[in-house]
């Protein structure tokens, strides 16, 4: 597996900076500075470099209060599991049936603004566990 050494965050961006301005409190800046540099650290293959965006750093922040070792040990998590499932080499033409049946849908926006997604679990849906899952993962 190629591994790429590139900074994840350039503190000097824009985009950087503009999360970072976002937090209300200094101590919520001082942990998403202290993430981001232990981030940089990580051998990462270039998919989830990627993923790892300012905005992703501070979802990870928010859902753990601001605690980095346990935003960190989340990340890593997410990290292994998407070098194993790859969500982003999920075609459309592989869900293109289960997503005719309508189980998937979104609603409204949460406080951040982000959508809200429902899934409706039918026991009737011709389709493995497998196939929702994926089918779930394409649509998030």
């Amino acid at each position: 597996v190629q591994t790429c050494a590139l900074p994840i965050l350039d503190p000097h961006s824009p985009r950087w900076h503009l999360v970072c301005d976002s937090l209300q409190q200094e101590s919520e800046k001082e942990a998403f500075r202290q993430l981001s540099m232990l981030v940089d650290g990580w051998e990462l293959i270039p998919d989830s470099r990627a993923f790892l965006t300012p905005t992703c750093l501070r979802r990870y922040l928010r859902a753990r209060n601001f605690h980095v070792k346990k935003a960190a040990s989340q990340l890593q998590k997410t990290i292994e599991w998407r070098e194993e499932y790859h969500p982003e080499l999920i075609d459309a033409t592989e869900v293109r049936d289960i997503a005719g049946l309508g189980g998937f849908y979104t609603s409204g926006h949460d406080k951040y603004g982000n959508p809200v997604f429902y899934l409706k679990h039918n026991h009737d849906i011709p389709y493995s566990p497998e196939k929702r899952l994926q089918y779930l993962v394409y649509c998030i």
